[in-house]
């Protein structure tokens, strides 16, 4: 089991890499992580990109599986498209040594893709730093760099929508100019990079620009919207996710769907006891994952179970093969919408249960406000 069996199956070159033989990986020591890194300098770049792929929708499929190991020396390939899966595959990992490569990525990286998926991960480092887990000089490190990415002259515009979406929760006078700027703008991707934004300020006063992006006639901005007004509105906006809980689109839905069970209150769990019918599958579920955030909200304040005495219905399921997934193509992101596949993941959010049941593994975090430097060994 382990390393040797995985290199024993490996497909040829060209081949596709098996559930069986990736799960051989989970949980590899950094030495022989090493050694695969070592066998993978021959990988061609489209046998890397498969390879980290399956890996990761994998990882995604199966809470008991982790490659941590595989994926920090994946941060070394000599492909963009593998530096870029790497960093996606590290998605639960909250260790501080990833700050540190990741602004190196985000800053120097030559490729565009990995500095924008770089920019996009530290936006996970600086709603922690916001939040006080880790220490003040980690918060001015992130800040200051995105910062000096923001006005880096000839920078694509990729890169810096997404340093803005992640130093949009330490505020300030750029953040609030830069969101100004782009929200008239009248393009479609700089608008949604602003609304993201002022989601991830908490800060009210964007509740009028919020509000009226709900009726825009495009369900991205109204999707962006209706994730925002959850993280900046309140109780009294319940009534103006009523019909985006409705929406056409069940994307834009479930984001609606997700923002009630963070007003809370009455209305909101019957508006979403009543999504729960809806024949949209991802709307539907959304709504019971909801229920459940609200339900678990409510335990930690009452002794009642439940929420207001209802009980959600049960998710809904997923019997597709797991190979069946594994097999996306990776230059193949859905919708257009960069955030369209975090509205209706409570995982790592409310920490809930994975599909199967089984709690989500999370990263561990160095608390150690005493260590002053970043430790080589987590670095390698």
């Amino acid at each position: 089991m382990g390393l040797s069996d995985f290199l024993e199956s490996a497909p040829e070159e060209g081949g596709q890499f098996t559930y069986a033989c990736l799960s051989e990986l989970s949980g590899i020591s950094n030495e022989d992580a090493e050694t695969l890194a070592r066998e993978w300098r021959a990988w061609d770049e489209k046998r890397m990109s498969n390879f980290l792929v399956r890996l990761g929708g994998l990882a995604e499929d199966d809470a008991l599986l982790e490659f941590m190991a595989v994926f920090k020396q994946a941060l070394n390939s000599q492909h963009a498209i593998g530096r870029k899966l790497a960093i996606a595959g590290l998605a639960e990992c909250d260790e501080r040594w990833m700050i540190s490569r990741l602004i190196d990525f985000m800053r120097a990286d030559e490729s565009d893709s990995v500095r924008s998926e770089a920019a996009s991960a530290i936006a996970r480092f600086t709603a922690m730093a916001a939040e006080g887990k880790f220490l003040m000089r980690d918060r001015d490190r992130l800040n200051e760099a995105l910062l000096t990415v923001l006005n880096a002259p000839g920078e694509v515009d990729e890169v810096r929508r997404r340093a803005l979406e992640a130093a949009a929760v330490f505020g300030g006078e750029e953040v609030a100019t830069r969101i100004v700027a782009a929200y008239p703008s009248g393009d479609p991707e700089e608008v949604q990079c602003a609304l993201y934004s002022m989601g991830r300020t908490s800060d009210s006063r964007w509740l009028p620009e919020v509000l009226e992006q709900l009726k825009s006639p495009d369900p991205s901005l109204r999707f962006e919207a209706a994730r925002s007004l959850g993280e900046i509105g309140e109780e009294s906006h319940v009534l103006n996710l009523a019909d985006t809980l409705e929406d056409d689109d069940p994307i834009v839905a479930a984001a609606a769907a997700a923002s009630l069970s963070r007003l809370g209150g009455a209305a909101a769990q019957k508006l979403l006891q009543q999504a729960t019918e809806s024949d949209h599958n991802e709307v539907a579920e959304a709504a019971n994952n909801a229920l459940r955030f609200m339900g678990l909200e409510n335990n930690l304040f009452e002794d009642e179970p439940g929420v207001f005495g209802i009980a959600p219905q049960e998710a809904i399921g997923d019997d597709r093969d797991p190979d069946d997934d594994l097999a996306d193509d990776p230059d193949d992101d859905g919708d257009d919408w960069p955030h369209a596949d975090e509205n209706i993941d409570f995982d790592d959010e409310f920490g809930l249960e994975g599909d199967d049941g089984i709690p989500l593994l999370i990263g561990e975090f160095d608390d150690d406000d005493d260590d002053d430097e970043l430790d080589d060994e987590d670095i390698d």
